[in-house]
């Protein structure tokens, strides 16, 4: 459209693209849209008729036409320089799309969601215990991790596997158990009660992760999934305990999950 030097139709598509995303995604999250069908149809449909659109008007100019600076070569590639310039600053400084690719989160995060994480959450104040992060894994910067805050500087903590009770400085973990989980006869849902707010994890009967005593160095934080027996976290000495500066953010929000579609623009918790 800014090629055929239609700079408010242009803008008009651009911002219908945007509304057609968030339809879906509120149609989703009311339950009204089918496991299965991605979130991009109706920003697909907006694509079409722009394309058609344009190609009717550029049959009314097929004599050819002397527009604004914008219709040049020139000027089309500054605008895609900046849109792109401005995406990319977006996503560096404020928010960032990622993807849960396991079920170390659940039944907090599934495998397939697609969630917001804010870059700025940690601006004005550090990271708080109950916080679900990104992180750079620390003995693969290249790799994100997903998992819960439980650890500040200073803290001392201890996991007993067998009871999969947590002890922090001294004090243990209030959980209230809320029994057999729905979707897995063999792991029970638990409701566990950090100063940071309760969250929900996932005990897999049988089964025990890693334990032991762990004293948090300063500037670092220990992180657990919320499936505590079926996740690579803090325990372990691949993952170890997290530098702030490798904590890439907070997740806020998931906006889209494939099979799960009525999950859609819920907060973790």
């Amino acid at each position: 459209m800014l090629y055929l030097g239609r700079p408010y139709r242009a803008l008009a598509y651009f911002i219908l693209s945007f509304l057609a995303v968030l339809l879906a995604i509120v149609l989703a999250s009311r339950g009204l849209w089918p496991a299965g069908v991605t979130w991009a149809v109706p920003y697909y449909a907006v694509l079409v008729a722009a394309v058609a659109d344009s190609i009717r008007i550029a049959r009314q100019h097929s004599g050819g036409f002397v527009g604004p600076w914008y219709t040049r070569w020139h000027g089309l590639a500054a605008l895609v320089v900046a849109l792109v310039g401005a995406t990319l600053a977006f996503r560096v400084s404020l928010y960032e799309p990622f993807r849960q690719p396991s079920a170390s989160m659940m039944p907090t995060l599934r495998a397939g969601d697609l969630f917001f994480v804010s870059k700025w959450a940690y601006a004005s104040r550090p990271p708080q215990r109950g916080d679900i992060v990104v992180f750079r894994l620390p003995t693969a910067p290249d790799v994100r991790y997903v998992k819960r805050l439980v650890g500040l500087p200073g803290d001392v903590l201890h996991y007993d596997p067998a009871s999969k009770r947590l002890t922090i400085n001294g004090a243990g973990v209030p959980v209230e158990d809320l029994g057999a989980d729905p979707e897995n006869a063999n792991a029970r849902r638990v409701r566990e009660l950090l100063d940071g707010g309760p969250h929900l994890q996932l005990w897999q009967l049988g089964f025990s992760g890693g334990g032991g005593t762990y004293a948090v160095p300063d500037g670092h934080y220990f992180v657990l999934g919320d499936n505590r027996d079926n996740s690579q976290d803090s325990r372990y000495e691949s993952v170890g305990f997290v530098p702030r500066e490798n904590i890439v953010g907070k997740v806020v929000r998931i906006w889209w999950n494939p099979e799960m579609p009525n999950r859609a623009g819920t907060v973790p918790e």
